[in-house]
């Protein structure tokens, strides 16, 4: 059983010296990275584009009437989407289907969600930036 210690141990080693040699640059060689040089990533997108794009992770709201909230213009979308949540219309007897305490807990942390992240007053915000759409 210690031989087989001092082999796991000897090759734990070994792979991370291999590891350490590998990343050293070699002696005497210049850096070939120039100003035109492109990588992979700046191929396919421009680098400001990158910078300007945000990873959100969207919540959802559920709601059942669609009246008051202008569902499918883009610009109230968009404001949602600010905030960081998206309305979500599902029919009464779809809601039914799970449990209505079920969405309405969903809701509640969605709300707490978005309460804690950008303060008591969203609601207000959210309803002048769809009275600015229109």
């Amino acid at each position: 059983m210690e031989a087989f210690h001092k082999y796991c141990i000897f090759t734990c080693i070994l792979w991370f010296g291999m590891g350490m040699l590998m990343s050293i640059p070699v002696l005497g060689q210049e850096n070939k990275i120039t100003a035109t040089t492109k990588t992979s990533i700046s191929d396919e997108f421009d680098l400001k584009e990158l910078k300007n794009r945000q990873r959100r992770t969207v919540s959802y709201l559920v709601v059942t009437d669609i009246r008051d909230i202008a569902y499918g213009n883009r610009c109230v979308t968009e404001a949602t989407r600010r905030l960081g949540f998206v309305y979500t219309p599902m029919p009464i007897s779809e809601i039914e289907r799970k449990s209505r305490f079920h969405y309405f807990t969903h809701n509640q942390f969605t709300k707490l969600k978005i309460t804690l992240k950008h303060g008591p007053g969203w609601k207000k915000k959210l309803r002048k930036s769809i009275a600015r759409c229109g």
